[in-house]
């Protein structure tokens, strides 16, 4: 009859009988997880090659616990650490880790008392998970929840608010045909068609942040479309702009609405123009048009083929990475009280949302901006 197997070396096997090879060593060395032992007073016995390359430059050795960690973090450290000691077994909390002026390191920390043979503390051992990305996508995910709830009551609102309009407007054009010939009471309901209309055009606006307006879809040449309205947008850019265009040769057929495309492009041509306001040399508009075939490019954004790509440049004053991130949420502007609605940008993301498209901002302070306006094409081109 066969001996039972000797199991004295445990789960490892005969793996690790070679001289000098140590299990534990190799499996801290080789972690992408950070591992780290502190003695029970805070001071610092081990890292992870992982921590120290993690921290590069700015990597202290002789250190106590909490050295690295974000200074808004300290507060819940101490309890974390607290509550670690009197409890005594496995806590986990989520804390920063600092690297000099480095992003902060998002990470999910356990730690536990390590114990000698008779159950004294001997030690903290602290394991520590990377989660940044996964906060980053969190939020994310977070900010576009907020967003389509915002642009869901946006648009019920402004669908009612809509039809409202639609009866005022209704009866102001019955009353102006059958009262008197009044002078006072005409320019009365002159000055109240304008405001209904002018709130007619802020639901439209609306509408179209809530990607709610319906759109009348046709073939057209974004490169004709640019021309035939190029004399409106010389004029909104005002007479001290130079506008200068720069388009395919060949034509770039796209499936949209001409006028809300018009209308889009007169958002830009108008936020470039405040941009520029405070030029002390020439200001300068650009327009430009490209057709690309980029298969990663189009695989990002879910289409098949070529895409149209529209470029919008002012040399104004720019936007910081605070703004920027900002400049598509409704409602907000940077401009004065009564100079703008903040419904300009999110109005153009609807509009080429609703076509399939993508709208992304390039700029900087001091540096201009860079509008880009990337839209399938039809797909007999």
């Amino acid at each position: 009859m066969a001996s039972a197997p000797d199991n004295t070396e445990g789960s490892l096997g005969p793996l690790w009988q070679s001289e000098g090879d140590d299990p534990f060593r190799l499996l801290a060395e080789n972690a992408t997880d950070f591992i780290q032992l502190f003695a029970m007073d805070g001071t610092l016995l081990y890292d992870s090659p992982s921590f120290v390359r993690a921290a590069g430059a700015y990597y202290v050795r002789e250190r106590k616990s909490g050295h690295f960690i974000h200074p808004d973090d300290h507060p819940k450290l101490q309890q974390f650490t607290e509550t670690l000691g009197r409890v005594g077994h496995a806590q986990s909390e989520a804390l920063r880790y600092v690297f000099g002026d480095s992003e902060p390191i998002w990470a999910h920390i356990t730690a536990n008392v390590a114990r000698d043979a008779n159950g004294e503390p001997k030690m903290f051992v602290v394991v520590a998970r990377d989660i940044s990305e996964i906060r980053r996508n969190a939020e994310r995910l977070h900010e576009t929840q907020k967003l389509e709830a915002i642009g869901q009551l946006t648009g019920g609102l402004a669908h009612d608010f809509n039809n409202l309009l639609g009866i005022v407007l209704g009866n102001l054009d019955w009353l102006q045909e059958h009262l008197p010939d009044d002078p006072t009471v005409r320019h009365r309901l002159q000055s109240a068609t304008k405001a209904a209309e002018r709130g007619a055009a802020v639901t439209k606006a609306l509408l179209a942040v809530a990607r709610r307006q319906p759109l009348a879809l046709g073939e057209h040449d974004l490169n004709l479309l640019i021309q035939e309205i190029l004399p409106l947008i010389r004029t909104s850019a005002g007479a001290a702009t130079q506008v200068t265009l720069q388009l395919t040769r060949d034509p770039l057929p796209v499936r949209l609405d001409a006028g809300g495309l018009s209308s889009a492009l007169l958002n830009l041509v108008i936020n470039a123009r405040e941009a520029m306001r405070d030029n002390t040399g020439p200001s300068t508009l650009g327009l430009l048009t490209q057709r690309h075939t980029d298969d990663d490019g189009n695989r990002s954004r879910g289409w098949e083929g070529s895409y149209a790509l529209i470029e919008v440049s002012d040399n104004g004053c720019g936007m910081s990475e605070a703004v920027r991130a900002q400049a598509f949420d409704p409602f907000f502007t940077t401009r004065e009280r009564g100079h703008g609605t903040g419904l300009g940008l999110s109005t153009v993301q609807g509009f080429v949302h609703q076509l399939g498209g993508t709208v992304e901002i390039d700029s900087s302070p001091g540096q201009g901006t860079t509008v880009r306006l990337s839209l399938p094409l039809s797909k007999q081109a």
